[in-house]
């Protein structure tokens, strides 16, 4: 998680409530993102319909296939670092985005 709060503070982005949908930061649609990566997290099988929904009204279905596939994608690396025991040592702290 450090690694990817250097790189979200390198970009700009803050990580108060990065977790937390409901934060004020978020735009509506941050917070259904933030919702279903939760969702996808828990339980993949078992994405809410209601959520969906929401999601459905708020994001075209390229844009819903893209958002899927990074939360499969970013979890997929963290799974595959925490197997192999790969760990972060502050290689991003700092960074700057050019």
């Amino acid at each position: 998680m450090n690694s990817h709060l250097d790189i979200t503070r390198a970009l700009g982005i803050s990580s108060a409530g990065a977790s937390d949908p409901s934060a004020s930061e978020h735009s509506p649609r941050e917070q259904l993102a933030i919702e279903l990566a939760i969702a996808i997290y828990h339980d993949s099988n078992r994405v809410p319909a209601d959520l969906y929904q929401r999601l459905q009204d708020a994001f075209t279905d390229e844009q819903l296939v893209e958002l899927a596939f990074l939360i499969g994608f970013i979890n997929m690396l963290n799974w595959f670092n925490n197997a192999l025991g790969v760990r972060y040592h502050g290689e991003f702290e700092g960074i700057e985005v050019v």
